[in-house]
């Protein structure tokens, strides 16, 4: 009687490997008929610690991929709407977009503190979609989304179960939302987490390709904030000792090349425009300055009773410092997840080494201001170790934690809802900030600033000092008579400040408004000139308004 040449049903399976779950070694010997996909032994266990090389969005499923995105992208874009307008960063740099739209060239016609790359895709997005302040928010959280959907991407990477991508953005929605700011560090960060899933490819695959994407979105980071940038090319090229050895030179080679592409592009407007010397002291000189004065601490608007820049009702303040308070955690969390994760290996530690290296440097380049405006980009990609770690371990409160992240994305959209209805605040109606959450309160200091400014004449400029200077120009949809439209200590630095003396000097400037108020980084020798040889004539909504003294 011969034998078969497969297996019983019942041993079959027992032998067949669930989808997802890697092969262990084959049994042919045993039994030589069965298919390649079944030889795994019958007492294979899945290893949750050994990670799988598969990506759970390479599904045949573009479409709803596609449609997900897009679902995420509204999502963040209606968070950050409803998180209402911070005048200081982000009304700055929608001003400066739209000048850059309407043929400005930065650093020539403005000071501004990072390379242009940010600023130039602002400002496209801005000349196709609209000049308004809400068509910036949706370029902003189509930055965000991308963020939370390349994180995602690096959690399949490294074994993260299909199912549990939609819970990992979900997450991502609540603990790293949209916020009002500028763009330019969630779009570095962005670009980070592109180069560590190029990094993860290039460690698994042969050839180049890989590895120049990685130089490139380096590069790409350089351009939208240069340390990271570094920083990054230094991640990538430590990562690729990794590698296979005989091929290094090689992919080292391709690296920098592709880290130079885009650095050399961005510089070609500046030395067009011939303001080399004004790039160079806008984005290098001011870093000592910026270094030594611009020290935050999490939380620090609220530990030092700074004024924020979004106003919120208490129920809505209470819950964003608690969502706040569990994003830096999860940070922190993150490490001790990726030592787990280190020593849970056991075959090889080189993914979870390269994923801590790319951490470290996102942490390293939100210093020295640890806000939620710098920290909270770093969340995404802090939650990769921790829901691996979560997933290995099967965390019991996992399913309460989701259940949980939805409930509380659904209540922060409705206190805002209710704050809409109980008249907190309403809908803007200022030039090229319509539909946007300004609170009652903002609104009536605004209109009272606006209508001391009103009555002076249109000829006689005006000098805005504070971190809404650039949401006053906009408003009152004046020019601006410096080249400095954020002229806080971090941004001019000692020589923009001296600069800046010397202009006040030299432009027939009349009227000074100096933002009321305790607010951070003061330019304290143009605070020390105008206090001491202009004269105070009133004190409207937001502004001491000075008058330069007639000529002795």
């Amino acid at each position: 009687m011969a034998f078969p040449l497969r297996p019983s049903q019942e041993e079959w399976r027992l032998s067949r490997p669930k989808l997802g779950r890697p092969p262990a070694k084959p049994f042919a010997a045993v039994y030589p008929g069965v298919p390649s996909q079944y030889q795994v032994r019958a007492d294979h266990k899945y290893n949750p610690s050994v990670w799988s090389p598969r990506s759970c969005l390479n599904s045949s499923r573009r479409q709803n991929n596609l449609l997900g995105f897009v679902l995420l992208w509204l999502v963040s874009f209606c968070h950050n709407w409803l998180l209402g307008v911070n005048r200081a960063d982000e009304v700055w740099f929608f001003t400066v977009a739209k000048m850059v739209s309407e043929g400005a060239l930065p650093y020539r016609d403005f000071a501004f503190p990072v390379l242009p790359t940010s600023l130039y895709l602002a400002a496209v997005f801005l000349t196709l979609v609209g000049k308004q302040l809400l068509a910036f928010k949706a370029f902003v959280a189509g930055i965000t989304a991308g963020l939370a959907w390349l994180a995602s991407q690096v959690f399949c990477q490294l074994g993260g179960p299909r199912g549990r991508r939609w819970w990992f953005l979900l997450t991502c929605l609540v603990l790293a939302p949209s916020l009002p700011g500028s763009p330019y560090g969630v779009l570095a960060y962005l670009f980070l987490v592109a180069g560590l899933s190029a990094t993860l490819k290039g460690l698994r695959e042969p050839g180049s390709w890989p590895w120049i994407l990685a130089g490139l979105f380096a590069g790409l980071g350089f351009t939208a904030k240069h340390n990271l940038g570094l920083l990054a090319l230094l991640a990538v090229l430590v990562a690729q000792r990794q590698g296979k050895p005989g091929v290094r030179w090689r992919h080292r080679i391709a690296v920098l090349g592709a880290f130079g592409l885009p650095v050399l592009l961005s510089l070609v407007p500046v030395f067009l425009s011939a303001s080399w010397d004004q790039f160079y002291q806008g984005v290098f000189g001011t870093k000592a300055v910026y270094a030594r004065t611009a020290f935050t601490v999490p939380l620090q608007g609220r530990l030092t009773g700074v004024p924020p820049s979004v106003v919120f009702t208490p129920a809505e303040d209470f819950l964003r410092l608690a969502l706040r308070g569990l994003a830096f955690a999860s940070v922190g969390f993150a490490v001790g997840s990726l030592l787990w994760l280190w020593r849970r290996k056991s075959e090889g530690r080189r993914e979870p080494m390269v994923l801590g290296l790319f951490l470290a440097v996102a942490v390293a380049t939100a210093f020295p201001r640890f806000d939620s405006e710098h920290v909270l980009p770093i969340v995404p990609l802090a939650l990769v170790p921790l829901t691996l770690r979560a997933e290995a371990q099967a965390w019991r409160f996992l399913r309460l934690w989701h259940v949980a992240a939805a409930a509380l994305l659904a209540a922060s959209w409705l206190l805002a809802l209710v704050s809409l209805r109980q008249g907190v605040w309403r809908p803007s109606q200022l030039p090229s900030l319509q539909g946007v959450r300004l609170s009652l309160a903002e609104t009536r200091h605004v209109e009272e600033t606006l209508a001391f400014l009103g009555a002076l004449p249109r000829e006689e400029s005006v000098l805005f000092i504070g971190p809404y200077a650039a949401f006053y120009y906009t408003v009152s949809q004046r020019k601006a008579p410096t080249r400095y439209l954020l002229p806080l200590v971090t941004c001019l630095g000692d020589n923009g400040q001296r600069d800046l003396l010397t202009t006040l000097e030299r432009v027939p400037i009349r009227w000074l408004c100096w933002q009321t108020g305790r607010w951070p980084l003061r330019p304290q020798l143009l605070e020390q000139l105008v206090t001491t040889h202009w004269q105070l004539v009133a004190t409207t909504g937001e502004c001491h308004w000075y008058r330069r003294p007639p000529p002795s």
